[in-house]
């Protein structure tokens, strides 16, 4: 929406939510969806991104969550720990066993959300690795949220990064957050739509990310897509002064950025660069034959 990319240019704050009003009760939904939007730090929360973060979360019932928030927040030495396993039965037959300890639960068919305190974390940690189920966990303790909260953020944002970062590594099924999980809540909030979100956590990755080109890449896009082509252009740019070899999707991508500033024969420079530098990307060769064509 070029509404919603002017408030982001601007940097003027706003919720908004993706519903069709026809009646009190849809009106009251609307309510619960702008709480949950607030709750899990959205701008702009659409019907598509609500069925996406059923993967995530067991429940999207605000209070649900909310409860969930607000108890870590107060919790002495506490902790959030987010599984998702296509069998988790063993561990709900442990968590009933274990009932009488002080844990708050949001189960369903695949993923189990639980806060508690650490000690009682770590005994379930402990469980899971010596499970054969295959399952994904991300954990967000007290030290750390400490550590990295920022303005606006929330728990249970940064433990949805933490499984997803779980869930991109491969020898890795258990991802306690840290500050390359800032570069993983980027993409989600890119995924989703929200690229002031996007933007926000990409920066703050900068200082932590384990893939700088990538990143780069990232924030570029995002400023291409607000439009603001001089700052996706000086991200790119320092790319290519840094002790790096040279990556061709840079070259590409301001090869972009100058054909949309008509400057043509900067693109067709970086174009060719990225062409020379990966020859078999029949993409790379197509926007070079197609910029060489507009300059004819």
């Amino acid at each position: 929406s070029k509404l919603f990319i002017n408030f982001w240019k601007q940097t003027i704050p706003f919720r908004a939510v993706e519903t069709d009003i026809l009646d009190k009760k849809e009106l009251q939904e609307v309510k619960e969806k702008l709480k949950l939007a607030e709750l899990l730090d959205f701008s702009y929360l659409s019907k598509k991104v609500l069925e996406e973060l059923k993967k995530y979360l067991p429940s999207l019932k605000e209070k649900e969550l909310e409860e969930i928030n607000k108890t870590f927040l107060i919790l002495k030495r506490g902790g959030l720990l987010l599984i998702n396993g296509s069998n988790l039965n063993g561990l709900r037959e442990r968590l009933r066993g274990n009932a009488k300890k002080d844990l708050k639960v949001l189960d369903s068919d695949k993923t189990i959300l639980i806060c508690g305190k650490i000690s009682e974390l770590n005994e379930i940690i402990t469980d899971l690795k010596n499970t054969k189920e295959p399952f994904k966990a991300g954990v967000l303790i007290e030290e750390l949220w400490n550590q990295f909260k920022v303005e606006e953020a929330t728990p249970l944002v940064f433990l949805i990064g933490a499984l997803e970062h779980a869930k991109r590594l491969k020898d890795e099924h258990i991802i306690f957050f840290n500050g390359f999980t800032y570069h993983v809540i980027g993409d989600l909030y890119c995924e989703w739509n929200n690229l002031d979100k996007a933007l926000k956590y990409y920066l703050l990755a900068q200082k932590h990310t384990q893939q700088p080109v990538e990143l780069a890449l990232s924030i570029a896009a995002v400023y291409y897509a607000l439009g603001e082509l001089e700052k996706a252009e000086k991200v790119l740019k320092k790319e290519l002064c840094a002790c790096r070899g040279e990556d061709p999707a840079i070259h590409y991508n301001l090869g972009l950025i100058y054909i949309k500033k008509e400057k043509l024969e900067e693109a067709k420079f970086h174009l060719y660069k990225a062409y020379l530098l990966q020859p078999e990307n029949q993409i790379f060769r197509e926007a070079l034959v197609k910029c060489l064509w507009d300059m004819e």
